[in-house]
């Protein structure tokens, strides 16, 4: 079964051997986990898009 997202992209979780990537991402700081709605949006783009730089 095939997930995708609202663009049509195609979902999916990654793993090398055991290990899923996308949680070592998110505990190692490199990822934010996904929280839907503007003022989630906004903390995202604050977080990587901060102003001044």
């Amino acid at each position: 079964m095939t997930v995708s997202d609202r663009f049509g992209r195609t979902l999916a979780r990654v793993y090398t051997g055991e290990v899923d990537v996308g949680e070592v991402l998110l505990k190692e700081g490199h990822a934010l986990p996904y929280v839907p709605g503007p003022e989630a949006k906004a903390k995202r783009l604050a977080t990587w898009c901060p102003k001044g730089n």
